[in-house]
């Protein structure tokens, strides 16, 4: 774009310095093809005054950028391509609220309602001093943004930043909920409740300014509701594909079927939708790993798909399963099956515990190519072929129900329980289990133990944590005088790092009760009258709360839980019943090993 308005040899002069340098480029041809749109638009913003006219006898203009018009979601929005400008600005890395994220405060059965705001970016203002870097021009006349706009790369950073305090507000209130860019989402056990909180929502939303796109808005709570482009249904328990969405993919995948040649825009555009999908359709990030690889420009399109063949095959693939798998559970179904499995160089091994008691035992050798493969690989090959036995001998055991994994390969595991792995071998086996889950329709759950806990394995070798914290004593003595308990168990632990003589690590190390502590059933762990204590990393708070809530455990829980976070959330829900106090640890060094501790929540049901 730059070197065909100064030429080649000009490029590195408008690069230099601090600050874009005067310059105007022409529009694209999308704005004049889509004259009507572009003419509309404008004439919109003019009137709403998002937009203004650039004075005649003023200094121009630093920049003046392209316009153009791009289709999003089956509808036209009118860019400006301000990436001359976006060169200047500093990288600054942020993160969207995901799909999942609601699932801290959404359970089945519960009422769902969402807010949209209309035109979102247009709610921030861009200060005077800068109008002069977002100016375009059509025909003799120029204009310029006073508002922010699509185009301009920190405009999604700026308007979540600016979003997250409201959210941040209404969650310190007891309102769970969730915001992605312009869209709120919230959710209650019952109707009352959840009308109450999107009209909290919308009542301070708009007393802050907010336009709300009503057309977009679902303010009646419902059990099934659009958000993010993905159906959400608390009733089923999962999010999936509309109708709409579903139907456009297919159309683009039936279209690559049927042409005789592509090119690299086509397959992007089959590639971003099948991406895309993936929060709904779980089997995306295991087929399509390496559209991700093109999408980022690692791997050439030619290098993925050679022939056009190849591509009509991929299209084929995805048309005829797409159906199928469309839908993601939010959790797994009830556990029927218990499975273990170990590998060796020549084969492998294990037996399967029915719902009725019997075992059932497996056993196979691997061929060449496999036994020469790495230890993990040959595990994932074993968890495949179990998979296969079981569905093969005792279909109804498994079908609507979940098999619980368990083997001593943490990368294995993990590949599994993800779905997803760049190993090809590994990959292969995980499609064959992936295609077994769809046609019995049942959950696989990984459990890892160490390897004397499996008949066949080796010591296990011990490696320390680098993430491994804890708590100096002086403050846990505090603790447990102020609720008058003592914690028999320490579930988030280590050998260096432990206050009770039971303890839980991360990985097997000397002296721990088990291993894994979200693998474990807790109440096994905990007996009744008995307390733990629960100091967990801070990436995996909100899972253990919620584990809490399941277990119905007693213990004392060390967790970080900032003003208006989601952890914060949680800790509100469990109610006074259920809550013995908050005590509140100093942020010194004196008194903690970790300062990033704020709160400590006993439990006592």
């Amino acid at each position: 774009m730059l070197a065909k308005t100064v030429g080649e040899r000009r490029v590195g002069e408008y690069l230099a310095g601090k600050t874009p340098h005067r310059i105007e480029f022409p529009n694209h041809r999308s704005f004049y093809k889509r004259w009507e749109f572009s003419e509309s638009e404008i004439r919109k913003n003019l009137k709403s005054g998002a937009i203004g006219i650039w004075p005649p006898d003023a200094e121009p203009p630093e920049v003046i950028s392209p316009m153009g018009v791009v289709e999003s979601a089956g509808k036209e929005r009118l860019i400006c391509n301000n990436r001359y400008v976006n060169v200047f600005l500093e990288q600054i890395p942020f993160e969207y609220e995901k799909n999942r994220d609601i699932l801290t405060f959404t359970r089945q059965g519960f009422y769902m309602a969402t807010a949209d705001l209309k035109s979102g970016y247009f709610h921030v203002p861009i200060h005077p001093a800068y109008w002069k870097y977002f100016a375009f021009k059509v025909g003799g006349k120029t204009f310029f943004y006073k508002v922010l706009c699509f185009g301009f790369a920190q405009a999604c950073y700026v308007f979540t930043k600016i979003m997250r305090e409201p959210i941040l507000e209404l969650r310190a209130r007891k309102i769970p909920m969730s915001g992605y860019i312009d869209d709120s989402f919230t959710a209650a056990e019952t109707f009352g409740r959840a009308l109450r909180q999107i009209l909290f929502i919308v009542l301070l939303m708009g007393a802050l300014g907010a336009h709300f796109g009503i057309p977009k808005c679902q303010l009646e709570p419902v059990l099934l509701l659009k958000w993010l482009g993905f159906l959400v249904d608390s009733e089923r328990t999962e999010f999936r594909l509309g109708k709409n969405r579903l139907e456009k993919l297919k159309e683009a995948l039936k279209e690559m079927t049927e042409s005789p040649s592509t090119t690299p825009c086509k397959l992007a555009r089959m590639a971003g939708l099948l991406t895309s999908a993936a929060p709904a359709v779980l089997p995306v990030a295991l087929y399509s790993r390496s559209f991700y690889g093109a999408l980022s420009g690692k791997e050439t399109w030619d290098e993925l798909f050679p022939t056009p063949s190849a591509v009509a095959e991929t299209a084929a693939f995805w048309l005829n399963n797409l159906d199928e798998w469309n839908g993601r559970r939010w959790w797994p179904r009830p556990a029927a099956v218990r499975a273990q499995v170990d590998a060796s160089e020549v084969g492998f091994g294990g037996w399967a515990e029915l719902p009725d008691g019997r075992k059932l035992e497996v056993g196979g050798t691997f061929t060449k190519g496999q036994a020469g493969a790495s230890s993990a690989e040959r595990e994932v090959i074993g968890y495949a072929k179990m998979m296969e036995v079981i569905t093969e001998k005792v279909p109804s055991a498994v079908t609507e129900k979940a098999v619980i994994l368990t083997g001593d390969s943490q990368a294995g595991l993990a590949a599994v329980g993800r779905f997803r792995s760049s190993v090809p071998l590994i990959r292969s086996a995980l499609k064959r289990v992936l295609e077994l889950c769809a046609k019995f329709r049942f959950d696989l759950v990984t459990r890892w133990v160490p390897r004397e806990e499996l008949a066949e394995a080796d010591a296990l070798s011990r490696e320390p944590d680098a993430s491994d914290w804890g708590i100096s004593p002086s403050v846990f003595q505090k603790v447990t005088e102020y609720f008058k308990v003592k914690s028999t168990i320490d579930l988030f632990a280590s050998d260096v790092f432990h206050v009770t003589r039971r303890f839980v690590s991360k990985y097997f190390t000397p002296g721990c009760t088990r291993v894994h502590a979200l693998a474990q059933d807790w109440r096994e762990l905990i007996p009744e009258g008995e307390c733990a204590w629960i100091f967990p990393p801070v990436g995996i708070t909100t899972q253990v709360l919620q584990r809490v809530a399941d277990f119905q455990i007693n213990a004392l829980i060390c967790v970080s839980a900032p003003r208006g976070s989601l952890a914060e959330n949680q800790i509100r829900e469990f109610g006074s019943a259920k809550v013995e106090g908050i005590y509140k640890i100093p942020r010194t060094e004196e008194e903690t090993c970790a300062d990033r501790i704020s709160d400590l929540l006993a439990r006592n049901d």
